[in-house]
């Protein structure tokens, strides 16, 4: 019983000292902070007001970063105890025990929590990178849908005028009032025209790229002709703040400075185990023995040097690719921006141009109804108006195409610029 009771202390300081680095570990292990939880819950709203919640980029992005969230916590100070134990024999009946508790480098160990969290970020950095993306690449298919529309609208609208001349061509021709030839020659220019001109009345449905509905990046006239702001300063800052492309660089430099600062901790003396030695079966009449030991580890460091220069490389590589990033994207943003503000500029001139347009089309029907032409003539007006509105159309298809280049290259629409 006294033999017990001796070895109760002991035990129990080995139990008490396996508690606090078991609860050192659980501190080590904790969960990503609040701003990265915010941060993404952010990125999934965006996800979700976009309608992309099950695209696959997106998808495989969140992913990723479930998988580096849980690459946190598989690193920590104490995750197993080694127990050994002598054999007992006929001769020998003396049996010593040993437990081992193998301990991490506590000197590196916080700093690899900061590579990893760092790597979380990024991953979290590449998921609104995903969602940008798949974003953009569905801003041009609604760009081609909306213009389709509107050129289907200007066509229709023309070729019915032409069949009707086409008629009055034919109706002149039976009533003698022209000739075969100018006849043949009208309604075989009528005829190629509207085979050039023509918009087919099918579409790819926009089901095929995951959309519901256009994204209404066709612009319109109907504004005051206001300018945005294209100076390289507000550009540089809506990049910096909505490209997450920068972001991924930014986390990505975080992330190897981090792990040159555990190789630099990695070349300090450090406590590789602790052993905790008794005799759980003593010799008749002899008192239980016990004994205690820890393994230091002094390192030469030529192997964590030679890291930590690798890593200090890898953090100015993203350094650079972080501006590179920022200056493509602030160079792609400025040419399309000053694109939507030409268009902007001359909104004016395009108005009065359809205005115009509207006007001789009218003068085109006028002569039209008083016989005051012949169908050539009236063919000819009709195709200026046709001309004229085509040509506002495609100024406002380069804008919307400017609109998904500046989405692309700054993450954000144009409307909250």
């Amino acid at each position: 019983m006294s033999e017990t009771r001796k070895g109760i202390p002991p035990i129990s300081g080995c139990l008490m000292g396996l508690m606090t680095l078991a609860a050192l570990t659980w501190a080590c292990a904790s969960p990503s902070g609040p701003d990265l939880t915010s941060r993404q819950k952010q990125v999934e709203a965006r996800i979700a007001e976009a309608g992309l919640e099950d695209d696959p980029r997106v998808e495989a992005a969140r992913s990723r970063l479930e998988a580096a969230l849980e690459r946190e916590h598989d690193r920590v100070l104490l995750d197993s105890v080694e127990l050994r134990a002598a054999a007992v024999n006929e001769e020998e009946t003396k049996m010593d025990a040993l437990v081992r508790v193998p301990i991490g480098n506590a000197l590196s160990l916080s700093a690899e929590r900061e590579a990893r969290r760092a790597g979380s970020r990024v991953a979290l950095a590449e998921l609104s990178e995903a969602m940008i993306k798949s974003r953009a690449n569905l801003c041009m298919p609604s760009l081609e849908y909306e213009a389709r529309i509107e050129a289907r609208k200007i066509f229709s609208e023309y070729a019915k005028q032409n069949r009707s001349l086409l008629k009055w061509n034919e109706e002149l021709r039976q009533s003698g009032s022209v000739n075969e030839m100018d006849w043949s020659v009208f309604k075989l220019s009528n005829r190629i025209r509207l085979e050039n001109r023509s918009v087919p009345e099918t579409d790819v449905p926009l089901a095929v790229f995951g959309l519901e509905q256009p994204f209404g990046v066709l612009p319109t006239i109907d504004h005051d002709g206001s300018l945005l702001d294209s100076s390289f300063g507000v550009l540089r800052e809506k990049v910096l703040v909505y490209q997450p492309e920068v972001e991924v660089h930014k986390a990505k430099e975080e992330r190897y400075q981090a792990m040159a600062k555990g190789e630099a901790m990695k070349r300090l003396p450090s406590i590789r185990f602790v052993d905790f030695g008794f005799e759980p079966v003593p010799y008749p009449g002899q008192e239980r023995e016990y004994s205690a030991r820890v393994a230091f580890e002094i390192p030469f460091g030529r192997e964590a040097g030679a890291r930590k220069k690798r890593y200090e490389a890898l953090a100015r590589a993203e350094v650079n690719g972080q501006r590179m990033v920022l200056d493509d994207q602030v160079k792609t943003a400025k040419v399309a921006i000053d694109e939507v503000n030409v268009f902007r500029a001359k909104a004016q001139d395009w108005k009065d141009l359809l205005q115009l347009a509207d006007a001789t089309e009218k003068v085109a029907a006028d002569w039209w109804r008083n016989r005051r032409a012949k169908p050539e003539e009236i063919a000819k007006l009709l195709d200026t108006v046709y001309s004229a509105r085509v040509t506002v159309l495609q100024a406002r298809k380069r804008a919307g195409n400017a609109v998904c280049t500046l989405l692309s290259a700054t993450g954000i629409f144009i409307t909250d610029w």
